[in-house]
């Protein structure tokens, strides 16, 4: 039996894949930095371990030597940082670990460098531009067209992403995330939006082993974010582009990769994201079982995935997730999915025969009411 390790107890995504992998027949373990964890919580985690934070110096160096002292066979990084600890290594200690190349990895995470990449592959993306120095960021606020958004160079979602529609907001916005992260970048606002599509893909060296594609029905914030409920789809086109990107930069591991449409175009690239994905549960309902997937190829066993999966199967993120969306979104009562959790759903919490980390879930939101940052998360729109 292979022992392995997930990383980042804290996410659903890690969840996810404890509950995934524990079904494939692995001896599952977490870490984490933080007690209670989600996946910690769970009944097919075997034993939970303390690791500092991925951003700390000791990190790598802990968890090497967690691997010989718990005989841990595989290592799962699945959230940002700790996959960037990880990254270009086969192995962490004596455990296997699946990474991309530090370039690879550059050019999934550095959204300027993943617009160069679209552009090599004939990907579509909005019009871009990503000011290097004072002289072109001057240059871009007055002239860049409008409308416009502002977006950090790494990061995911909605975060730290601010939309302008008058040039003064758009100086005010880029003066803002400029003091928090240097030189983000200027991008065309896509509006109207009518779809948003997710690939999930796995891949060794540029070659695509599985994929799988959702849309995004509901989010956190409301108008762009974390996904709250989603639905299984297919949707060729957005694989094709998928598929040429991660080859192009020879890429190994996991991405998801997110695609907007309007009524016109699309898929038009909003960005690569080099890891694990909050919303990875349908997927592996759906039979496209990515952390397993992912542990044979560490494993120097690669497997394809299924790529007839079932589509229009919806999961959902009830707590606190779509809830925060029904109490904040204007169209709460027009949605062609309601919110309440009826007939045949994945939940990214819940299960009856996996209570726990629901419980751990309130558990931490009733620690954190005291939070401000809590409270600035809980309340942003």
């Amino acid at each position: 039996m292979t022992r392995v390790l997930v990383l980042d107890g804290s996410q659903r995504k890690s969840l996810a894949a404890v509950r995934s992998l524990a079904a494939a027949g692995h001896d599952v373990w977490v870490a984490d930095a933080r007690f209670p964890s989600l996946a910690g919580a769970s009944r097919h985690c075997r034993r939970v371990l303390r690791v500092p934070l991925a951003t700390s110096p000791g990190f790598a160096a802990t968890l090497a030597a967690a691997t010989e002292t718990n005989a841990i066979d595989v290592v799962v990084p699945t959230d940002d940082h700790s996959m960037e600890a990880l990254v270009g290594r086969g192995t962490v200690g004596r455990a296997s670990v699946l990474t991309p190349s530090p370039e690879a990895f550059r050019a999934t995470r550095d959204k300027s460098i993943t617009a160069e990449l679209a552009g090599r592959c004939a990907v579509t993306i909005p019009r871009t531009s990503a000011p290097a120095d004072d002289e072109q960021m001057r240059d871009a606020l007055e002239t860049f067209p409008l409308p416009a958004l502002v977006k950090p160079r790494e990061g995911s979602g909605a975060r730290g992403i601010k939309y302008a529609e008058t040039r003064e907001a758009l100086r005010a916005a880029y003066a803002n995330a400029h003091a928090q992260t240097r030189f983000p970048l200027l991008q065309e606002w896509i509006r109207p939006v009518v779809r948003k599509i997710h690939v999930a893909m796995l891949s060794m060296n540029g070659e695509m082993l599985a994929t799988f594609t959702q849309e995004v029905l509901r989010e956190w914030p409301v108008r762009g974010g974390v996904g709250t409920l989603w639905r299984s789809v297919r949707d060729e086109a957005a694989i094709a582009a998928t598929a040429r990107l991660v080859a192009d930069a020879r890429f190994t591991g996991v991405t998801l990769t997110e695609y907007l449409y309007t009524s016109t175009a699309g898929p038009i690239l909003m960005e690569v994201n080099p890891r694990f994905w909050n919303t990875l549960a349908l997927s592996i309902d759906c039979g496209v079982d990515f952390p397993h997937l992912w542990v044979l190829a560490a494993l120097g066993a690669p497997r394809r995935g299924h790529d007839d999966w079932p589509v229009g199967r919806v999961a959902q993120w009830l707590v606190p997730g779509d809830l925060l969306n029904f109490a904040f979104n204007p169209a709460r009562w027009r949605q062609e999915i309601g919110y309440l959790p009826l007939g045949r759903r994945t939940h990214a919490i819940w299960r009856a025969d996996d209570p726990l980390p629901m419980a751990a879930m309130l558990g931490i939101i009733g620690r954190s009411l005291t939070s401000p940052r809590m409270w600035r998360y809980a309340l942003r729109r």
